[in-house]
């Protein structure tokens, strides 16, 4: 019986080891992005947004400022890439927009925009 407590005991200590380890990590630090964009709708739902950026990669913003919700705004952005959540859409990398300035304003007569 002793050899069995004795592996109890050792398996335990391992495993409060590795779960004080794994607490004491600190996470990284968030990933900041700058591209410049045009605003679609979400092809999916057609009620949200997406950046695609000028080399084609597709961003989702939990933040879209309301004034530049129009299809074919073309903005710069810069934003924080979001790791602690997700989306039921998942229509490319989710970011939190930091700051956005317009650089080119959509024709607003698309029957995809939405206010």
């Amino acid at each position: 019986m002793k050899p069995f407590f004795v592996f109890i005991m050792a398996s335990a200590l391992i495993m409060i080891t590795l779960s004080v380890q794994a607490c004491a990590s600190s996470p990284p630090a968030p990933e900041s992005l700058t591209f410049t964009a045009e605003v679609q709708i979400n092809k999916t739902n057609k009620k949200s947004f997406v950046l695609v950026s000028l080399d084609g990669k597709q961003y989702e913003p939990i933040n879209l400022p309301t004034a530049f919700r129009v299809a074919g705004t073309v903005i710069k952005v810069n934003a924080t890439r979001v790791t602690d959540r997700a989306t039921s859409e998942q229509s490319g990398v989710l970011v939190r927009i930091d700051s956005a300035e317009l650089v080119s304003e959509g024709d607003g007569l698309s029957d995809n925009t939405y206010y």
